[in-house]
């Protein structure tokens, strides 16, 4: 190849090998490398490279002929012990480039279907620090700027070859990965034998064993956690006197949630920041080491999507460079976005640390026909219709004393009997029960023996400190331990009591952002292990009957869980059900229980005590949602006399009243809206509607009355099929032009009560007493006034419906007796007909 255009020699040796390069522009101050360059060919360089100008950078992706060893002086490397390294290693470099940063490409020959090695695991193979290894698998893997390039991020400086050996191209480099990857097998732990190792390594195609580390062969996910390890030791070590506790807390979290690194791996990175802040003097290290321990945990328990977290998917191969996902197929190498952000030496830059507000993500699209649809799976089946779904979070939520936790003491007993209906009937499963505020000895044993539960599967749960303290769960930290718990014991059932006791302090409980940090981890694990989690929660202090919302916290406590189980106890009665509030995997409508608390005597080694025992009596009319309503209604002096004197009015009338009549009435009398809904309810008055639209009522009816509320008359004329309709009649036809219509008994016009507050039963379309004379189209003349029939009486506007009726007594006139119309503001027209027709 030509190398005019002032391009320097050894770009035509590159081309010579089959290099593929190309030219990227400067865009933004970033250097942005052409669409497509994995694919590219060497064949077409000579048209590509023709364009190179001032400003202009010259990339070059690895084959299997040409790989180069990047040494970064500014992460610590020395070039001079990185070329003796190579050349101890039998490894015969045939050039050498100065990049502009100060540090040094060494090219050797291609190497492929060997590892990459990036900096952090060459440096525990080989102690050696900023030496990585690239361009030993496939082709366009990666490339590096080459000779030639000019970059913004180095003005005046640019890539200059130091010297160049030819005649070494073809020598053997292969030691180089035979080196790291004996290292890598040398340093394996836990994992295996060595030709456990190989093994593995020859079926995946390769003859070298896999690297240990989970990041090891993966240069992004190296670079990314080398990234956020730095970039929060370094927050850490600045934080001031008051912050650093909840610094080192937030870095142990990203650490544990964006990483793969261990506890211990996590402690090492952070526990020297800790003393640079000066934690670590004043808290001592048993104090600092738990704190990176519940970070840690918390951001195990909601890992991120990270190019060091994210594992590889089916159809997807993992991209070496930036760790986001290509299509198959494909080839693999650094990503448009990762060049556009600003590259390194090597073409692969270290990733800028993510933010805690916009972590390193990747969006995974998936398709609606590849996901396979699932019944919904029911742990509790009630006559046939689901109540407790598996593989999902519910509540059951009550006031003290409601029994909520007794009841989660049955289903405990159920479930670890196998006698619960559902997916697991006849299979007795293990429970976990976490509880907060009651004994274990003294009331929850007594409790789960009086239920008849199997003790050996029911298991208690603590959390273990690094110093061998016990105490409670904490959400979100332990989820992650929870759930190995869960698949290692073969759980079927999870009870939190209560649930919000078990909030990391963290956790703002009224902020709904807040709880779902913490219930949709919990949420996601039944949904992993196919458990049923059940949390206890309690009911606020305010008034009103709705279940969902009377949950203490915030709204997360009804909207994240899929089934909400409402209890209520009748205080004067002592009549207790339980209802269902929630039940979004399948019917709402289900009837609610009766139960009660039955008092229980149990024997006990050293003597006896009693408990209550959770028992279903049976579906129940009543609802929690009446028993919370009547229980909020309470006997007031104020109440007890609006109750006797609405009674008093009521009976005065016949048993049924006007509802705004009533409230007008009880606002002059005194007692407010609340006051007399209260003794409508304690009267157990019903609410009747008559009619439809604007022109309803609304009635108040005592118990007993026997006509409450009149049923409206209905017009019946057949349909078509012969049922009846109700439809009113058709007025009747207007004669032809120039005819009078035949002679028939004139029906009665409108009429209205004279009788305050009443309407009277609607009657046929009125027409005029009198027909009115023709219109005489040919007497018609300019100027003069055109005759008109007399004008009808006035007639109800819009059809005429039945729900215009109302009661018997006001429907005929008193004059005459004729019947009358409902019609708006036509009072006292009957009186002004009358005295029309006595002046005729």
């Amino acid at each position: 190849m030509s190398t005019t255009n002032q391009l320097p020699a050894i770009l035509g040796t590159l081309d010579s090998l089959g290099v593929p390069m190309w030219l990227t522009a400067t865009r933004s101050g970033k250097q942005v490398p052409p669409r497509g360059w994995p694919t590219l060919t060497a064949a077409d360089n000579r048209a590509r490279l023709g364009h190179y100008g001032p400003g202009m950078a010259v990339c070059g992706a690895v084959t299997e002929r040409w790989a180069f060893v990047d040494v970064d002086t500014k992460a610590g490397a020395s070039i001079e012990a990185a070329e003796a390294w190579l050349r101890g290693l039998g490894v015969s470099p045939w050039a050498r480039v100065s990049t502009p940063s100060g540090g040094a490409h060494f090219y050797v020959s291609g190497a492929p279907g060997q590892a990459n090695y990036p900096g952090e695991t060459v440096a525990k193979l080989t102690g050696l620090v900023g030496v990585e290894v690239f361009g030993g698998i496939a082709p366009s893997a990666h490339f590096a700027f080459l000779p030639g390039s000019e970059r913004p991020k180095y003005p005046g400086r640019g890539y200059t070859v130091e010297w160049e050996h030819p005649e070494l191209i073809d020598a053997d480099a292969t030691p180089l990965w035979n080196a790291l990857a004996h290292a890598a097998a040398e340093r394996r732990t836990g994992q295996g034998s060595p030709e456990e190792g190989a093994k593995s390594a020859k079926r995946a195609g390769t003859d070298t064993p896999p690297p240990s580390h989970p990041s090891e062969g993966r240069p992004r996910a190296e670079a990314y956690t080398r990234s956020v390890v730095n970039g929060e030791a370094d927050k850490l070590a600045h934080a001031g006197e008051g912050g650093r506790n909840a610094q080192l807390h937030r870095s142990a979290l990203k650490l544990g949630s964006g990483t793969t690194l261990t506890l211990d791996d996590t402690i090492t990175a952070l526990e020297a920041a800790a003393g640079a802040c000066g934690l670590l003097g004043d808290d001592g290290r048993a104090q600092v080491i738990a704190t990176i321990t519940s970070g840690w945990k918390a951001g195990r328990a909601s890992p991120r999507d990270t190019p060091a977290t994210n594992p590889d998917s089916a159809g997807v191969a993992p991209d070496m460079v930036t760790g986001t996902p290509t299509p198959a197929g494909r080839p693999k190498g650094m990503s448009v976005m990762d060049m556009a952000l600003g590259s390194g030496e090597g073409g692969h830059d270290t990733p800028t640390q993510p933010s805690d507000s916009e972590p390193h993500r990747r969006l995974v699209f998936t398709a609606a026909s590849q996901i396979t649809p699932k019944p919904t799976q029911w742990v509790w089946i009630d006559d046939e219709e689901g109540r407790l779904p598996a593989g999902a979070l519910s509540l059951a939520a009550g006031r003290e004393g409601t029994g909520k936790s007794s009841f989660g003491i049955w289903l405990s007993s159920q479930i670890t009997r196998g006698l619960l209906p559902g997916m697991w009937g006849g299979i007795p499963r293990n429970v976990i029960y976490l509880a907060v505020e009651d004994s274990w000895a003294q009331t929850l044993v007594p409790r789960l023996m009086a239920a008849g539960a199997d003790l050996d599967r029911v298991f208690r749960v603590e959390a273990v400190t690094a110093e061998g303290e016990e105490s409670t769960i904490t959400l979100p930290v332990d989820v992650g331990d929870l759930r190995a718990g869960i698949s290692q014991h073969d759980v079927g059932l999870v009870v939190a009591d209560p649930l919000m006791s078990l909030m990391s302090g963290r956790i703002d409980t009224h902020k709904e952002a807040d709880t779902r940090r913490a219930l949709e981890p919990l949420a996601k694990i039944a949904d992993q292990t196919g458990a049923a989690i059940l949390g206890i929660a309690h009911f606020n202090k305010s008034g009103g009957s709705d279940i969902n919302s009377l949950i203490t916290g915030s709204g997360a406590f009804k909207n994240v869980p899929r089934a909400v189980f409402g209890f209520a106890r009748d205080e004067d009665t002592g009549e207790s059900v339980m209802t269902q509030g929630k039940n979004s995997l399948g019917r709402l409508d289900l009837p609610s229980l009766a139960y009660r608390i039955a008092s229980t005597t149990v024997r006990l080694e050293d003597g006896e005590t009693d408990v209550g025992r959770f028992e279903f009596m049976g579906t129940s009319t009543t609802t929690a949602r009446d028993l919370l309503r009547a229980n909020h209604d309470t006997d007031t002096p104020e109440s007890t006399d609006c109750a006797a004197w609405l009674r008093e009015w009521a009976t005065d009338e016949g048993g049924t009243l006007k509802a705004k009549e009533a409230k007008a009435a009880a606002r002059q009398a005194g007692y407010s809206i609340d006051q007399t809904n209260r003794a409508k309810r304690k009267l157990g008055m019903d609410s009747k509607r008559s009619g439809f639209g604007k022109n309803s009522e609304v009635f108040w009816v005592l118990p007993g009355t026997d006509s409450e509320t009149p049923e409206p008359h209905t017009w019946h004329i057949g349909g078509i099929d012969g049922s009846p309709r109700d439809v009113p009649p058709m007025p009747p036809m207007a004669p032809p032009m120039g005819e009078r219509p035949d002679s028939a008994p004139v029906p009665s016009v409108l009429h209205s009560a004279d009788l305050p507050g009443f309407r009277a039963i609607r009657h046929p379309a009125a027409v005029p007493e009198s027909p009115p004379e023709p219109l005489d189209v040919n007497g018609i003349v300019p100027g003069r006034v055109t005759p008109t029939y007399p004008k009808p009486a006035p007639t109800p506007a819009g059809q005429l419906d039945p729900d215009w009726l109302l009661f018997p007594g006001s429907t005929t006139c008193k004059e005459c007796g004729n019947d009358l119309l409902t019609e708006t503001g036509s009072t006292g027209r009957c009186r002004a007909h009358h005295q029309a027709r006595g002046a005729a």
